[in-house]
């Protein structure tokens, strides 16, 4: 069935990866600890820029830009949940859209349907 080794120690992973770092002394990168990880960011991030690879620091930043749009709608549906179930009842997805579109009828002055879209 195979190697119940995890695979890092079953295909030399980390032994490969942090011994020319360790070989070297461990040399300090000069890098931000990473949030409350200092120990993490010294071992792992250090080998990686050590390595003459880009520090993953940089891909955080990038990716943290672009992921703040998505938590504002985030935002906004939580809140546009609360109001449609303010007692927290529980609604279907169908009643969701067609109370939706019924307040968008309103407010667009268009008529609404008897039943709603769905």
């Amino acid at each position: 069935m195979g190697s119940r080794q995890p695979w890092t120690t079953a295909h030399g992973g980390t032994d490969r990866f942090f011994q020319p770092t360790a070989r070297a002394g461990r040399p300090d990168q000069k890098l931000k600890a990473w949030g409350s990880y200092p120990d993490w960011s010294a071992l792992v991030r250090g080998a990686i820029v050590w390595a003459g690879q880009p520090d993953p620091e940089m891909a955080r930043e990038s990716v943290g830009g672009e992921a703040e749009p998505d938590a504002a709608q985030l935002r906004g549906l939580i809140v546009g949940w609360q109001e449609i179930d303010p007692e927290g009842e529980g609604k279907t997805a169908a009643r969701v859209v067609n109370t939706l579109a019924e307040r968008q009828g309103v407010l667009s002055g268009a008529p609404r349907s008897a039943g709603g879209p769905f």
